[in-house]
């Protein structure tokens, strides 16, 4: 897979449009040196200053530019090829990148019941079905079933390395924005720990990268989160089909599920 990359610049520019001034931010990256993602972003934002000056977007961050998450680390094989790379996303929850194997999560539709209305889950039933029926086809290839706060998550091995397959993702039941997101970024992305808001705390405060006055308010944001997610878990093993993964795949697979707490029995989050 592509490396994340671990440095991040910003430029900053006022340009003159339609008779106000309009503050430009573009951020460059590196995989190399903060020097060579300040040299991008100064070219980034030339660019950008050129469309606005000649009436159209001068700022598309998204979605060209890689995903602006902080690197926590990365997962190698034996012959030290780049199999995965854990990141912090902007609600401060840790994310597995990998196209080594393919995740696919598909939520299930709410429902409101009893006198209180509450929100519940859709029966599983039906996507377990279609996850069942699809692996059925698919004897060749390995598949992991879990039950999430939100749904399912199908993890799949024997795959060809690289770009996601979104056709599959796609007959699974993923949604729209994470099949964009998978073929844009080239890769398949998990969620690794609980989402802020069931665990009783907001969305980190600060983006990635910080500086030195965001930097501690986001470290002590990251303890309270890590206590809140203590007890929780972010999936559950369900089933388990197909022929068993190789070593790459099983580093891949074992980091997913120790982080997630798969087999823990812990309430989901």
């Amino acid at each position: 897979m592509r490396p994340i990359p671990r440095f991040w610049q910003p430029a900053r520019a006022d340009v003159e449009h339609e008779g106000r001034r309009v503050p430009l931010r573009v951020w460059g990256w590196s995989i190399e040196s903060a020097a060579e993602a300040a040299d991008r972003a100064r070219q980034r934002l030339a660019a950008a200053v050129e469309q606005l000056t000649r009436g159209r977007p001068g700022f598309d961050y998204y979605p060209r530019s890689p995903l602006r998450e902080e690197l926590l680390h990365e997962v190698r094989g034996a012959d030290g090829a780049l199999l995965g790379a854990v990141t912090r996303n902007r609600m401060g929850v840790d994310v597995l990148n990998t196209d080594v194997v393919l995740f696919a999560d598909v939520d299930l539709p709410q429902q409101r019941k009893g006198l209180l209305r509450r929100k519940v889950l859709a029966d599983p039933g039906p996507a377990l079905a279609r996850i069942a029926h699809w692996a059925a086809a698919h004897p060749r290839l390995g598949v992991r079933t879990y039950r999430t706060a939100a749904g399912l998550r199908v993890l799949i091995t024997g795959l060809p390395t690289g770009p996601p397959d979104l056709g599959i993702l796609v007959e699974l039941g993923s949604d729209d924005l994470y099949v964009m997101l998978c073929g844009h970024h080239e890769t398949s992305r998990a969620r690794l720990t609980p989402k802020p808001e069931r665990v009783g705390t907001g969305r980190i405060p600060h983006s990635w990268p910080y500086d030195a006055q965001t930097g501690p308010v986001a470290t002590t944001w990251l303890g309270d989160y890590a206590r809140a997610c203590t007890g929780h878990a972010v999936c559950e093993l369900l089933s388990v089909t197909g022929p068993p993964p190789d070593p790459d795949e099983v580093a891949l697979v074992d980091l997913h599920d120790r982080v997630t707490q798969a087999s823990s029995g812990l309430p989901l989050a």
